[in-house]
């Protein structure tokens, strides 16, 4: 947040009100009104409502009456670069054209709501507000120190502990350490911290179910043979004489039909 040294004075509605009516007179002496706002006290209701959109969204914060002036200037400036009528401005350009320069004021004078304790933004904002001490070689060889150990000791994967051990060498590179950080000066790791070789390993195989297999019937094969050569003769029909002959039609007999019934 930008800090300034303007001088403070006590503003109060009615002054910040006057101060943002300004824009409103400007407005009425280059522009016309609407045929609607000609009559009876339409205007000054519009004006009103014009400077109340006005006031409500500049920051309390500004420090005095100046400072709110050329506020209302800038809203003004970005009102007629964007205004082509010849009649009043209406109420949607100018509350664009504040909520812009509200922006920048609220940038330059407002002060951040202080948030509730114990959420995640009031521990930012306690964490910025704390001074970060200032970068020093001794610190970061600490860190990289650390980080070493950490790898010689098995506390740490030795790929993952190169990675991270890049971090304090670039600081240092950057503040101008010329010093060897190289992995020269990292030990190697005791084996009884480096992961059990696969070939030393006990591995236990369970062996797949088997595979249920149907279950059949001693005679099974049997039957299903029956059905086959049952298949292959003529069914037989219950109580049936010997010599019983169904004959068919002759229109559903085989062979070629004769010329004459065709």
């Amino acid at each position: 947040m930008e800090t300034t040294n303007e001088i403070k004075e006590k503003m109060t509605y009615e002054s910040r009100i006057r101060e943002a009516a300004g824009l409103g007179r400007r407005m009425g002496a280059i522009y016309n009104p609407h045929v609607r706002l000609r009559e009876g006290n339409a205007a000054e209701i519009y004006l009103r409502e014009m400077a109340e959109a006005i006031n409500s969204r500049l920051p309390a914060d500004i420090p005095n009456h100046d400072v709110y002036r050329a506020a209302v200037d800038e809203i003004w400036k970005l009102c007629i670069a964007k205004h082509k009528s010849s009649y009043w401005l209406d109420l949607s350009t100018v509350i664009q054209a504040t909520n812009k320069v509200a922006s920048k004021y609220q940038a330059k004078y407002g002060k951040e709501a202080k948030a509730f304790g114990g959420t995640f933004e009031a521990e930012r904002q306690t964490k910025e507000a704390e001074p970060k001490k200032p970068e020093t070689i001794e610190g970061w060889l600490e860190k990289l120190k650390m980080t070493d150990d950490m790898i010689t000791s098995g506390e740490l994967n030795r790929g993952m502990g190169v990675r991270l051990r890049s971090i304090p060498c670039a600081a240092l590179a950057r503040l101008g350490y010329e010093g060897d950080t190289s992995l020269a000066e990292i030990g190697e790791t005791p084996p009884e911290h480096l992961p059990e070789p696969v070939s030393n390993v006990t591995q236990t195989r369970q062996e797949p179910a088997p595979i249920a297999k149907p279950i059949m019937s001693q005679d099974s094969s049997e039957l299903n043979m029956r059905l086959l050569k049952a298949g292959m003769t003529a069914p037989k029909f219950d109580n049936q004489p010997d010599d019983f002959e169904d004959a068919l039609p002759d229109n559903m007999r085989g062979g070629m039909p004769a010329f004459d019934s065709l």
